[in-house]
């Protein structure tokens, strides 16, 4: 069934993407990344006294420097990464802007924001989301296909297929797929 199911998603592929491809879009927005670090309180009593440093003209790190038990944590974030509060309150943030505190689950946060766009790698990721979009409009195209469509392996050749005399060990089924079917 495996077989069957790529041998018609092959065949479908770029006939089929062509289209979907040329529309899909990503703004820049959707997409951007940055870098951010942040402190994790257990109390909100915590997080007051942290923020009332930062806002006393401490920076981020000095501030978090004093408290012994908070070390802060730095990170690249992209949307859909994280709890919908921190992660609005962290893309709402220009560079070098702290954030309030921000309130999830049993955890007070508050944000420093190293950089609000990291072109290159906003760049990476519309492609990747492009990507992720076509793809996932094509498996709703595929599907019914796939549902409607009878293919039969001819066993006589798939059984004088011998894999093992292939030379590279680390080849993808891909691989074998494109030099015995395409």
């Amino acid at each position: 069934e495996m077989f069957r199911q790529f041998a018609v998603a092959y065949k479908y592929y770029d006939t089929v993407t062509a289209g979907i491809d040329a529309t899909t879009e990503v703004s820049a927005d959707e997409a951007r990344v940055i870098d951010i670090q942040y402190i994790a309180a257990t109390s909100e009593e915590e997080a007051q006294r942290l923020k009332a440093k930062i806002d006393g003209g401490q920076t981020f790190i000095a501030a978090c420097q004093e408290e012994q038990d908070l070390s802060p944590e730095e990170t690249e974030l992209v949307r859909g990464m994280t709890e919908s509060s921190f992660e609005e309150a962290a893309f709402d943030l220009t560079t070098g802007e702290n954030s309030d505190i921000i309130a999830s689950g049993d955890r007070y946060y508050i944000i420093h924001c190293l950089s609000d766009n990291e072109a290159n790698r906003t760049e990476a990721n519309i492609t990747r989301l492009k990507n992720e979009k076509v793809l996932a409009q094509f498996n709703t195209i595929l599907s019914p296909v796939l549902d409607t469509t009878y293919i039969e392996v001819n066993t006589l050749f798939w059984n004088r297929i011998d894999i093992t005399s292939l030379p590279d060990p680390a080849v993808t089924f891909t691989d074998v797929y494109d030099e015995y079917f395409s």
